[in-house]
């Protein structure tokens, strides 16, 4: 009997989302486990002096280029993982990630995180955190390189 079933990993496609995926698909192919990656993009919700992004292109631009990069790991990922599905999604990342966990019931969520402190932060928030006070799972955290 596998103690984890599923196993849902979030990406942003960076170093410290690398080093968990790693990790997640370690445990995926431990366990034979469902591996989920799930990448949630943000769409910029800043306003400079009266100038606003066209939306319409640039949220289908994002969207293609994030589809785009989840086909390309997928694809990486496939002959070590049976067991392997996908979901990009637009909103916030501990939102989206937090209704996923309800949607698909994973049993783990593995995720990067930066591991910013102080200022940075305070100002750039901190979804790990999010999601490790409000997650119904447990999470694993993944800490990237230190930041110099």
């Amino acid at each position: 009997m596998a103690i984890f079933k599923r196993i849902l990993v979030a990406t942003d496609f960076g170093e410290a989302s690398e080093r968990a995926l790693e990790l997640a698909l370690e445990l995926a192919v431990q366990f034979d486990s469902e591996l989920t990656l799930i990448h949630v993009w943000e769409f910029p919700s800043y306003e400079y002096m009266g100038a606003v992004p066209a939306a319409d292109d640039l949220a289908e631009r994002i969207a293609e280029a994030a589809n785009a990069q989840m086909a390309r790991t997928i694809g990486l990922l496939k002959p070590r993982c049976s067991k392997l599905n996908s979901i990009v999604r637009m909103g916030h990342a501990a939102s989206e990630l937090l209704s996923c966990i309800e949607e698909i019931r994973p049993d783990l969520l593995v995720l990067g995180t930066h591991g910013r402190r102080g200022f940075k932060r305070a100002l750039l928030g901190s979804v790990a955190e999010k999601l490790v006070r409000c997650s119904p799972i447990p999470v694993l955290t993944v800490r990237g390189q230190e930041e110099s």
